[in-house]
């Protein structure tokens, strides 16, 4: 009796192996998305700060090439003033010719002092975008041979759990049917879904708390399948 007791119990332990392993597995097979998602957030934040920086480049090329433009514009107002002061007529034609000049010496002056201030802009602009390139590039490399083990690691988790799978049916299979709908429904009702629980030291593994000393001396003697009062787990001497 005590030994086919026994055989009923080790073949309930080993299906609660097979299925917490199951669990892990799927477990780790639900965080890949999770995972990928992050490495793809990296990637994205790489790019992004490539981008931004390039953007910021072309925004102060266009208002380095805008200075330019404008620059010819004074140079060429600064050509007719000339012009215009060779013509004058009076002193007093002569005097606006010669102030239009100066303010316009003075605007080209500025523009030009802006210009060179603009380059020194653009330079260290460059050197952000080359940085920020090739920082997107090592971080694209990263991330797509760690998404590559991510997807290796799914492949291998989807085979082994399809192998844990068949091993479970085939346990279940060894059970019987009675036994096996109770470990289920016990099983159900426990939140880490472990129905069944070595018992030592007059306590109960799963739920911790003591077990009545003759309801102990029974469980040694594995006469008949046991439960927990407590959690209502099964139950069986540690030492079995």
């Amino acid at each position: 009796m005590a030994e086919e007791i026994r055989e009923k119990i080790m073949a309930l332990v080993r299906l609660q192996q097979l299925e917490v392993e199951a669990s892990r597995f799927q477990k780790a097979l639900d965080d890949i998305p999770a995972k990928l998602d992050a490495l793809e957030q990296v990637l994205t934040a790489a790019r992004s700060d490539f981008e931004t920086t390039e953007t910021s480049l072309n925004q102060l090329r266009k208002k380095y090439r805008d200075k330019e433009a404008e620059l010819q514009t004074m140079e060429t107002q600064l050509q007719k003033s000339l012009q215009k002061l060779d013509g004058a007529a009076s002193n007093k034609e002569y005097q606006s010719s010669l102030t239009e000049i100066e303010e316009g010496r003075k605007k080209i002056s500025g523009i030009e002092d802006g210009l060179l201030a603009d380059l020194d802009e653009i330079e260290k602009e460059e050197r952000c975008v080359v940085a920020a390139k090739i920082f997107f590039q090592t971080t694209g490399q990263r991330i797509e041979k760690e998404r590559q083990e991510v997807n290796q690691t799914e492949k291998e988790l989807s085979r082994d759990l399809e192998a844990v799978k068949e091993k479970i049916a085939k346990a279940k299979a060894e059970i019987e049917t009675d036994l096996l709908k109770r470990f289920t429904i016990v099983q159900s009702q426990q939140r880490d879904r472990v129905a069944i629980s070595p018992a030592g030291a007059m306590q109960c593994r799963g739920c911790h708390l003591n077990l009545p000393p003759q309801m102990f001396n029974e469980l040694q003697r594995c006469e008949e399948l046991m439960f927990c009062p407590n959690c209502q787990r099964f139950i069986y001497w540690e030492e079995l």
